[in-house]
């Protein structure tokens, strides 16, 4: 007993010294340039000391803006930001105070063009992003596999990304007796031509789908226990599918609600597969005529 209890604790110590010798390494790094502003537009206590650990003035929320209250107290410059509002526009609240420029109203443009990564192709598909992190922000895979066989019915073929094994593993199943492929494991980079030539994109609540919605690839995006006020898709043609249960949305990462079917997540039940292919026709109509 006492040579395990000895055996774990050496582990964790390297693990420390492991990362102390990690955290003085980014230090050393970010401190190689000389920065007239830093602005942690996270308001997070772990982004704030990150903020003030770069020679130079940092800026961020005052106390009752940060997601955090406490990262406050880490800024030299500190702004006011209304905390109801998209996550987008509280960055953009903040970084027009902090850079003393009109603060603009107009749809988010996020400076990436699209056309910089298309490729000249005649085959059309429909990308999904079906991985996301909390187990209740997934669609039920049922659900996948039936709008799957709804989309290769309107001569659609499909994209199917994922970034662990889990979702490689989900994808195998997705792929399975339809009109569906699987991509290579990619980057953002490689991943970014996929998206920008896609006819659309579904997916349910995760970074990609921001990614997509930058990219001007016209989106769905399926919101249960997430907020889509506050960080849902924004951009033209870009929608926001959220359920329509009461409880919704939660912002937990476990499910309290008590299913009267058997898909799972239950919030996820007001949101089937018939729906979703009714507004990727509509994007599709949409896109014909414009």
């Amino acid at each position: 007993m006492c040579f395990l209890l000895h055996y774990v604790a050496g582990k964790k110590k390297k693990k420390l010294f492991h990362a102390i010798a990690n955290i003085r390494k980014f230090k050393k790094t970010i401190n190689e340039h000389v920065y007239d502003l830093i602005i942690d537009a996270q308001g997070l206590i772990k982004s704030a000391i990150i903020s003030r650990l770069v020679g130079g003035t940092s800026a961020g929320y005052e106390r009752t803006s940060a997601r955090e209250k406490l990262a406050a107290i880490f800024y030299h410059k500190k702004y006011q930001v209304n905390g109801q509002q998209h996550a987008i526009e509280r960055i953009r609240d903040l970084f027009s105070q902090a850079l003393y420029y009109p603060r603009p109203n107009t749809i988010p443009n996020y400076g990436i063009h699209r056309k910089n990564w298309r490729s000249e192709q005649t085959t059309s598909y429909i990308l999904l992003f079906h991985g996301t992190t909390w187990a209740n922000k997934h669609w039920p895979e049922v659900y996948w596999k039936q709008l799957i066989r709804l989309l290769n019915q309107k001569g659609l073929k499909v994209m199917l990304s994922w970034g662990n094994e889990a979702e490689h593993e989900r994808s195998i199943r997705l792929a399975q007796d339809v009109n569906a492929d699987i991509l290579p494991p990619l980057s953002i980079e490689g991943l970014m031509p996929v998206i920008a030539n896609a006819t659309a994109v579904i997916a349910v609540d995760t970074g990609l789908c921001h990614l997509a919605a930058a990219l001007t690839t016209p989106t769905i995006a399926l919101f249960g226990p997430t907020d889509p006020e506050k960080t849902g898709l924004m951009g033209h043609k870009q929608i926001n599918l959220i359920t329509s249960l009461t409880c919704a949305p939660c912002l937990k990462r476990r499910c309290l609600y008590v299913p009267t079917s058997k898909e799972w997540p239950p919030c996820f039940t007001t949101l089937p597969p018939r729906l979703v292919i009714q507004h990727v026709t509509n994007l599709l109509s949409e896109k014909a005529t414009t």
